[in-house]
């Protein structure tokens, strides 16, 4: 009986060490997922504070079935847009009182709703990558046509969800 109890006992100590044990490891792993998140958060965060733009100038004319608009944004912030991330941009238009469109990126002469990169000045340190203190050139068309006289806005986003917007009328 005495040997019954010493080893009941001994495998009870084992189960409540075991079961700590797991969940002292849970709960690490738990720290460490929020840690890592906190942290992904935290770069984020930081890259929104360096990013920011301007719009500087926006030209929109009728031509044919669409609205052209050139607009001109300028790298305001300290860090660069890639290339690559151009079509993560957001583009939107808003006219005629109540059309709102989002305008897709494209690499070839846009469409109707799409928009392109035509150049980025002066673009001499990293070619074809929107640099601090350079100016981004871009056609953008949309359809159905603006109405001559009136209207438009807009809004420009980048990658990391820093914006400007800006009124612009079609003459």
């Amino acid at each position: 009986m005495g040997f019954g109890n010493v080893f009941a006992t001994f495998v009870f100590i084992i189960i409540v060490l075991f079961v700590v044990y797991l969940g002292h490891t849970s709960e690490m792993a738990r720290v460490d997922i929020i840690s890592n998140a906190l942290g992904d958060i935290h770069e984020v965060r930081i890259e929104q504070i360096n990013t920011d733009i301007e719009i500087i100038g926006i030209d929109a004319s009728t031509p044919a079935q669409h609205t052209l608009i050139i607009a001109n944004i300028s790298n305001t912030g300290s860090n660069r847009i890639l290339h690559s991330n151009f079509k993560y941009m957001d583009v939107f238009v808003q006219y005629n009182n109540n059309i709102f469109t989002r305008v897709t990126h494209t690499t070839n002469s846009p469409m109707g709703n799409e928009w392109q990169v035509m150049r980025i000045l002066p673009d001499t340190r990293n070619p074809r990558i929107f640099d601090p203190d350079e100016t981004m050139e871009i056609k953008i068309k949309i359809t159905p046509l603006m109405t001559a006289g009136t209207s438009g806005w807009l809004k420009i986003v980048t990658p990391n969800a820093i914006s400007d917007s800006k009124y612009f009328t079609v003459p």
